[in-house]
Order: structure tokens, then sequence, then C-alpha cells
């Protein structure tokens, strides 16, 4: 090859990588906006958990809402910001057997106020609780990991069947985002 051949395809492969990482950086201005409008969603509350990932503008909505029309309003709400190109609502609605939501309404109670935490305290952040068929997932963030194996151990002594613990350690949260930058 030529060197201004070499130098053409050298040209493009950069301005591919810049195409690239413009759309990466509008991605991760869209996914902080689309989290924002949902942490700022007054209808989504501890029974609630969404997720939000985006590729290309295309934004898909995971998670968990206790009620249908919450699943709505949140792509809805989502819909409205701008650069959002198609949305994939995969949201679970959980289910409302009796059983269910009487766990869900005891482990509430207990974690936010049956003295969960350590002075009495509540979680810093929203815990949300997901229950379906007994099982509990706990999800969303806590000061440390002592806080979190306490909310776990609430959750088996409500009368969970299972419990999955998805709670991140606010700790761990600040050490992978320097370990980011």
């Amino acid at each position: 090859m030529t060197k201004q051949v070499m130098a053409s395809l050298g040209m493009g492969l950069m301005l591919t990588l810049s195409a690239s990482a413009g759309e990466a950086g509008r991605d991760a201005a869209l996914r902080r906006a689309a989290e924002e409008a949902l942490r700022s969603n007054p209808y989504l509350g501890v029974f609630d958990y969404v997720t939000v990932e985006v590729d290309g503008g295309y934004v898909r909505l995971g998670g968990f809402v206790e009620q249908k029309v919450r699943r709505e309003a949140a792509a809805a709400r989502i819909a409205r910001l701008a650069g959002v190109e198609e949305i994939s609502n995969e949201i679970t609605v959980q289910p409302q057997a009796a059983s269910d939501v009487k766990l869900r309404r005891r482990l509430y109670e207990k974690i936010y106020y049956g003295g969960a935490m350590p002075g009495g305290s509540r979680p810093e952040w929203p815990v949300r609780i997901q229950v379906s068929n007994g099982c509990v997932t706990l999800a969303g963030q806590v000061a440390n990991g002592r806080d979190s194996e306490r909310l776990e151990a609430m959750a088996w002594q409500a009368g969970a069947q299972l419990v999955t613990n998805q709670l991140q350690a606010q700790a761990a949260t600040i050490q992978m985002a320097a370990a980011r930058k």
C-alpha cells in the first residue's frame, strides 16, 4: 500500500472512532437524563425499581414496578426525552397475590419504620423491594456491607422463601467510580 492510501485508511479509522465516541457520549447523557426523569417521578416508590440501558438512542427499560400504570408511566416519561429513538419496555409488574402484597408491606414496615438500621435510622437511599411468589429481591444502595446483610436478614425474618440481594454498598460504588477515572 502506498503512504497516501494508508493515511486515508487511518483517517477513516479516526473518523469512525470519533463518531463512536460521540455516540457513546450522547448515549451516556441520555441514560443520565432518563435516570433523573425516573428518580424525579413522584409515582415511583420503594416497590418500583427501573433500570435504563441506552445504545444509539435505543432505550431498554428493565426492573420491576408494583402496578401496570407505573410501567406505562415510566416509558411515557422516557419517550419525551430528546434523543430517544425507540423504547423497549421490559419492566415487570409485580404479582398482586395477597401473600406477596402482605410480605411486601411487612418488609417495608420493618425496613423503614422497624429500626432496622443502627440507632433506628432509615436507609439513606431508597431500598427497592420486589416480591414475587414469596421470593424477595432487594435492590438499590446502602451505606455499607453490614447494612446490606441486615436488610437481607430482615427479608428472611419477614417470611421470604428466597432472597436475592442486589444491594450495593455506597463505599463500593465510590471505589468503582474512582477506579474508572
